[in-house]
């Protein structure tokens, strides 16, 4: 198994990627490949977003957690290692940032409401 990544044109602007887990085998000789899951999805322009990042890698071990069956301990890691190479991991110092601004958005989301 392997991730794949599929690029799409967004109509805004700008491309979306999802990781997509994949396995090949042979049918007489020839390779061919089936999905097994979509893991996650983050847009271009997402990458310097913290929040977003937080997103995408919530999202990848929730879909790792549902895939547990299948997957062995090292193809976890390799599917998470082909990820971050991709869309980088957050580091405390953004985790933070990311919770801090999350809970400002909300904040802000309460007072426009019930103003």
């Amino acid at each position: 198994m392997f991730v794949r990544w599929k690029k799409r044109k967004l109509r805004s602007w700008g491309y979306s990627y999802t990781a997509v887990l994949v396995e090949s085998y042979r049918v007489n000789g020839k390779p061919r490949q089936k999905i097994i899951a979509s893991i996650a999805t983050i847009k271009d322009r997402d990458y310097g977003n913290s929040w977003e990042r937080s997103r995408f890698w919530a999202v990848v071990g929730s879909s790792l957690n549902l895939l547990r069956d299948r997957l062995t301990g090292e193809d976890h890691e390799k599917i998470i290692d082909a990820c971050a190479q991709r869309v980088p991991k957050l580091t405390d110092a953004e985790v933070q940032e990311a919770v801090v601004n999350h809970q400002k958005r909300r904040l802000l989301g309460y007072l426009l409401r019930s103003a």
